[in-house]
């Protein structure tokens, strides 16, 4: 059970970067595609034509910046916090092994209330494997 646990653990950690790598991977795009616009319609502005429409276009461009510059901070922070979380085996299975103690003085509302904070949710496939997937942020336990 325990390698189970260790090789879950770890998938989901991985799955955990991919996505947050591919939101910052898209979002670097917008923000060059957003910047290659500014930068066209800037040049728009110097030939005579519907400025006001280009005006407003620009304006738009430039309210986004800050979102996707905020965004991206934010992602790097999570990618570098995920990075550093290693999931040691050894300490998995010790404290796999000190859980039941827990769990025996646990009352039943405080035990429904950890399994609620620890997992996000159960996947029963066709075949009858079981698959819990653990939460992955620690902000609900």
């Amino acid at each position: 059970m325990v390698q189970d646990v260790f090789e879950e653990a770890n998938r989901q950690q991985d799955t955990l970067l991919a996505r947050l790598q591919s939101e910052r991977d898209r979002l670097i795009k917008q923000k060059i595609q957003r910047d290659e616009q500014a930068r066209r319609l800037t040049a728009m502005l110097i030939n005579p034509g519907d400025s006001a429409t280009v005006l407003r276009s620009i304006g738009e461009a430039e309210e986004q910046a800050p979102t996707i510059t905020r965004r991206l901070g934010e992602l790097d922070q999570e990618i570098a916090t995920a990075q550093r979380t290693e999931i040691s085996y050894d300490h998995l299975k010790s404290t796999l092994a000190e859980f039941d103690a827990v769990w025996d003085v646990l009352m039943p509302h405080e035990r429904g209330q950890l399994i609620h904070a620890l997992v996000e949710r159960v996947v029963c496939s066709p075949e009858g494997e079981i698959r819990v997937i653990f939460r992955t942020d620690s902000s609900r336990i």
